[in-house]
């Protein structure tokens, strides 16, 4: 009994420790399921570092988009609703704000976050996690997996347009001073610009110079334009190409089945005309029965009027 307990202490011992090494690893989460707090400009800035995590991240909802990539992304209208994020700092009320935002988050359109989505409005804080599935285009296409809506919307519409028209407008700089030197014999000195046309220029070297950078980033938008209408058009050739083939089996697939049809329908005549043969046969070879059966009948009855003839040959004979 001793030797029992001793083994049933040790035993039991050895199951504590052993749940002891094995839950902690049981609880432990994974690092590829946990979400990794994030910051929107972090990972728009380098998405290829996300891209297979979970990560979570807090911003302003911006509103529903429409961006697609259909051919290099998991994503496809017709199960997904995309919409997009502003960071939490963003100031949404100029130009450069209002387009830092992230508009590659994905939702699908069975998920019961969809209402929740549906409902929110601009300037709305939430907190939203999910799963980095591409980096196409240096974007980060994120499939939602949850949506947390954090309180009531930081801003109104009449707020940010408050803002707008309170905000500084541009420093204008001095205009250049007039170079010091006597006017040529025989001109009048001009007279000294006033300062509001000093202003103006100063204002409109400014604009000329914003103009510029407009121009340069049209530039750069047309060039991204053209590429993205030159993978299109070839992602449309590719389309066209399949399109055709498809079309082209779908015929080769019909033109066989009726061959198949056309084929059975003749396999079933010939087996009617082989059955009617056969009958032909089975009532040929019944007349040819009966027409032996009445041969054998007539050499019976032949070999029996000869049976009978024969003893009446010798009585004939001698009464001669």
């Amino acid at each position: 009994m001793k030797r029992y307990a001793l083994f049933g202490s040790i035993l039991l011992l050895l199951v504590i420790v052993t749940a002891g090494v094995i839950l902690p690893v049981l609880n432990a989460e994974d690092p590829c399921l946990t979400p990794v707090p994030v910051d929107i400009r972090e990972l728009k800035q380098s998405p290829e570092k996300f891209v297979g995590l979970t990560i979570r991240f807090d911003g302003m909802f911006h509103g529903l988009e429409n961006l697609w990539a259909p051919f290099f992304t998991p994503f496809v209208r017709e199960d997904y609703l995309v919409f997009s994020v502003w960071p939490s700092n963003a100031e949404v009320w100029t130009r450069e704000g209002r387009l830092d935002d992230l508009p590659t988050c994905f939702l699908r359109k069975n998920d019961r976050l969809i209402r929740t989505l549906l409902g929110l409005k601009p300037y709305v804080p939430v907190e939203v996690c999910g799963v980095v599935l591409s980096d196409f285009h240096k974007l980060p296409w994120i499939e939602v997996t949850s949506i947390n809506v954090l309180g009531d919307p930081r801003y109104t519409r009449e707020e940010i347009r408050e803002r707008i028209r309170l905000a500084p407008e541009p420093k204008e700089k001095p205009g250049t001073p007039a170079p010091d030197g006597q006017p040529p014999a025989g001109v009048a000195a001009p007279a000294p610009e006033p300062a509001a046309v000093q202003a103006l220029q100063a204002r409109v070297a400014e604009l000329e110079r914003a103009l510029a950078s407009r121009q340069t980033e049209n530039a750069d938008l047309r060039r991204q334009v053209e590429s993205l209408r030159d993978e299109n058009a070839r992602l449309n050739v590719r389309f066209t190409s399949a399109d055709r083939a498809r079309r082209d089996a779908d015929m080769a697939c019909a033109e066989s089945e009726r061959t198949v049809a056309s084929l059975k329908s003749k396999n079933e005549a010939l087996a009617k005309r082989v059955e009617n043969l056969e009958s032909m046969l089975r009532t040929i070879f019944g007349s040819i029965d009966a027409a032996t059966e009445k041969l054998k009948e007539v050499e019976k009855k032949q070999e029996k009027s000869t049976d009978t003839a024969a003893p009446k040959a010798p009585s004939q004979a001698k009464a001669n």
